[in-house]
Formats: structure tokens, sequence, C-alpha cells
């Protein structure tokens, strides 16, 4: 008696708990891609912005005369290294 009464009430529990579920899953979805839409937007604008000020400070180089260039390059260099000369062995004493 439990079988042939209880089988319609888990069948019909099933599906509406299957159909939340698949409501709930499509809320999600739908929520989502609101979210991901925004980032995308928020990171378009980022980049478009550090690509416009990118272009501003190539702008700057490339006006600037070759002769300050140089001389940029020239302060950008290290210093050049002094070498020390080893000491050389006294001629009175030779080592064998």
């Amino acid at each position: 008696m439990l079988v042939v009464f209880g089988t319609p009430v888990a069948i019909v529990f099933i599906h509406r708990y299957f159909k939340f579920r698949d409501r709930e899953l499509e809320m999600e979805k739908e929520l989502h891609g609101r979210f991901t839409e925004k980032q995308r937007k928020s990171l378009e604008a980022r980049v478009s912005s550090l690509e416009t000020s990118a272009q501003a400070i190539l702008q700057i180089v490339a006006h600037r005369p070759a002769l300050e260039a140089a001389k940029m390059a020239a302060v950008a260099e290290a210093p050049p290294v002094k070498q020390e000369a080893l000491p050389s062995p006294s001629p009175g004493r030779e080592r064998t």
C-alpha cells in the first residue's frame, strides 16, 4: 500500500525539485553573465586608458632631438670599472 501511494508522491516531488533546480541554475547563469559583462567592460576601459597613456609617452619621447636622446643614453650607461693591477712579485724572491 505504501508503494502504491508513495510512488506518485515521489514522482511529483522529484519533478518539482528538478524544475526548481533548473530555475535556480538559469537565474545563476543570468547573474553570472551580467557580472562577466561588467568585468569585460571594466577591463576594456582600463586597457584603453593604458593604451592612451602609452601613446602619449611615446609621442613625448619621439619629439625629443637625437642629441638629447644620446645624452640620456650616455647617462643610462654604467660608468667604466677600473681594474686594479695585481702586485708583481718582488724581483729578489722567486717561488719554486
